[in-house]
């Protein structure tokens, strides 16, 4: 059961000082997060749970990370850089 939906365009950063697109949800189940399949660059996703890391990674066109975790916790997403500048969309998916 998906219950928030969210898309978002990437413009080109590569600053370590600032995220492109944050989010941070409480009490919820997963969270996917894909880069569209006409990307032509790299992001960087991280996923942390209640402060502590879970997920850093590069990802390119068609890729994705899945995170599910246990309920009451507190998830916060990041999207902090994107290598290219063709604006490509990111899907994120929260249920």
């Amino acid at each position: 059961m998906r219950i928030l939906e969210l898309y978002a365009r990437l413009a080109k950063s590569t600053s370590t000082k600032k995220s492109l697109f944050t989010g941070k949800f409480e009490g919820l189940k997963s969270i996917n997060m894909r880069l569209s399949e006409s990307a032509t660059g790299t992001a960087h996703f991280a996923i942390f749970q209640n402060g502590v890391e879970k997920i850093s990674k590069n990802i390119t066109a068609g890729q994705n990370i899945k995170y599910t975790h246990p309920s009451g916790t507190t998830i916060e997403y990041y999207i902090n850089s994107y290598s290219e500048t063709d604006l490509p969309k990111v899907h994120i998916m929260i249920s």
